[in-house]
């Protein structure tokens, strides 16, 4: 978090608004990136970017600064994506090449499904494979719950440590690591779900009794 930008929201707080310009300028894409990785929906992930700035704008004023701006700044995106996703229940995938258009190549955090790239040249196998890989991961995440997309999103893309996500989170540091803990095991279970499909459960029913006309004595 940055010393200049708390100044400037400093400045924001006492009616500045060529700061507040600059404080929403510095923080658009980095707002932008946590909804949609929350979201996987690049026109949710702009709805929830754009209340997200205007809670801000609307809040700048009662800003005490007893935590980084970022810090709230990154709380009120979180919440209100959230919000977004329990009152919407989305739960759509994205595909493996679309990537937030708003957020440019030197800005924008690294995904989950960057932390798996391999920087030796890959085979046309394994290419396949990782991009395989790569879209259960997107699907996987789109399913969990916000909570768990929340913690794993500030963790893993934004690179935030235990203590900062407790700040966003307003959590306590051991509540986080449990709280990311349970996300890592739900999304793992997901994949592992994604990735033996929905043949599994149809065997499963094909070998029973009743499917083929056998009645329980």
């Amino acid at each position: 978090m940055s010393h200049e930008e708390d100044k400037l929201a400093q400045l924001a707080a006492r009616g500045n608004h060529h700061a507040l310009t600059e404080l929403l300028e510095r923080f658009e894409d980095r707002v932008y990136s946590v909804c949609y990785r929350m979201t996987h929906h690049p026109e949710d992930a702009l709805d929830c970017a754009q209340s997200t700035m205007l809670k801000v704008i609307q809040n700048i004023t009662k800003f005490e600064g007893n935590a980084a701006i970022g810090t709230w700044i990154y709380r009120v995106a979180v919440n209100q994506t959230i919000t977004h996703l329990r009152k919407s229940k989305i739960r759509q995938t994205v595909s493996l090449d679309q990537q937030p258009s708003r957020t440019s190549q030197t800005q924008r955090p690294a995904s989950l499904g960057d932390n798996l790239a391999d920087p030796r040249e890959l085979s046309p196998d394994q290419h396949v494979q990782k991009k395989e890989t790569l879209q259960l991961l997107k699907q996987a995440m789109s399913q969990l719950d916000p909570d768990h997309s929340s913690v794993l999103v500030l963790r893993d893309t934004q690179g935030m440590d235990y203590q900062q996500i407790g700040e966003v989170l307003e959590l306590p540091v051991g509540t986080v690591k449990s709280r990311l803990f349970r996300a890592r095991l739900a999304l793992r279970e997901k994949m592992l779900e994604l990735e033996a499909g929905p043949n599994v459960n149809a065997g499963n029913a094909s070998d029973s009794p009743s499917s083929k006309g056998q009645v329980m004595s």
